[in-house]
C-alpha cells in the first residue's frame, strides 16, 4: 500500500501518537477508515471528519491534486507523498552568484526522475519555469531555507507543491551536516573532478567561466550542481525506505 493511502494525519484533530493507534488497531489506510474499522478506536466525531477527509483524500489524489496534499499534510510529512505523485518527481538544486539577499540564480538543475537537466544563465536559465510548471513534487536538500525562498524571490513563483526536503527528514534519521557529510555517511561518492568542492567553490568557478571564459571551470561547475541532484535521488529512497520501517516495521513494498 502506498505511504499516502496510509496516512491520517493530515485530519483535523489527528497527531502522530492518535495516528499511531489507528495503526496499532489494524486500520491499515483510507479503504479501513471507509470500512467503518475507525470505529470503536476513535470517538464518533473524529471518525466522522477522519471519513470526510479520506473520501475528499481520494478524490483529490484521483485528480493529482498536489497542491490540496501540499496544503494539507505536515510540511514534515510530505515525503509520504514520494510515491503517489513519482511521477511529477523533480529532484531539484540550484548554484547563485552568492548571497541570498543580493545575488542571482547562475544554474537549476532538475532531475525527473530519468533524465538530469540543467538550465544555465546568459543561456537557457528561464526555461526551468516552464520545465517545473507540470511537476507536483520537489526534492530538495535544505531547499525550504535555501533553493526554494531564492526561486521565489527571483522568479516569482509560488512553487507551493508537495515539496520534500531531505535535510530535516534525515535529520530524523539520525544524519545530520550538509549535502556532502550526509553522502559520506551513506557511503555515497563523488567523482575525482568534484570531490571536496563546495558551494563556495561552485560561486568561483561561475565567475572564473565568466571573467575568463574557462570551458573547464563551466564543466566542473556543471558536473558539480549534476551530483547534487543525481544524489538526491539515492536519499530519497533511503529515507523513504527507512522512515517506513521506523513507522510499520515493514519493507517499502508491503
Amino acid at each position: 500500500m502506498r505511504m499516502l493511502e496510509r496516512t491520517f494525519c493530515h485530519c483535523s484533530g489527528i497527531g502522530a501518537t492518535t495516528e499511531a493507534r489507528l495503526w496499532n488497531a489494524s486500520v491499515r489506510g483510507w479503504s479501513d477508515v471507509l470500512a467503518g474499522r475507525a470505529s470503536g478506536v476513535l470517538s464518533k466525531g473524529l471518525v466522522s471528519r477522519l471519513e470526510a477527509t479520506v473520501a475528499e483524500s481520494q478524490v483529490r489524489l484521483s485528480d493529482r491534486d498536489a497542491r490540496w496534499f501540499a496544503s494539507a499534510l505536515p510540511r514534515s510529512e510530505h515525503w509520504r507523498s514520494s510515491e503517489a505523485f513519482a511521477d511529477g518527481i523533480a529532484f531539484l538544486d540550484i548554484e547563485t552568484t552568492g548571497s541570498y539577499s543580493e545575488d542571482l540564480t547562475t544554474v537549476v538543475g532538475v532531475h525527473d526522475g530519468r533524465n538530469l537537466h540543467q538550465f544555465v544563465r546568459n543561456e537557457n536559465l528561464r526555461d526551468w519555469l516552464d520545465f517545473v510548471s507540470d511537476r507536483t513534487l520537489l526534492v530538495t536538500f535544505s531547499g525550504s531555507s535555501f533553493d526554494l525562498p531564492f526561486l521565489r524571490r527571483e522568479f516569482g513563483l509560488p512553487l507551493d507543491v508537495l515539496h520534500i526536503d531531505l535535510c530535516p527528514l534525515l535529520r530524523k534519521l539520525g544524519y545530520r551536516g550538509g549535502l556532502k557529510a550526509v553522502e559520506q555517511q551513506l557511503g555515497l561518492g563523488r567523482t575525482t573532478q568534484t570531490a571536496g568542492l563546495t558551494g563556495f567553490d561552485a560561486v568561483r568557478l561561475w565567475y572564473e567561466w565568466q571573467n575568463r571564459d574557462s570551458a573547464t571551470a563551466r564543466e566542473t561547475l556543471l558536473a558539480y550542481n549534476a551530483e547534487d541532484v543525481t544524489n538526491m535521488r539515492c536519499l530519497l529512497a533511503f529515507a523513504v525506505r527507512e522512515m517506513r520501517r521506523r513507522l510499520w516495521g515493514e519493507p517499502p513494498d508491503v
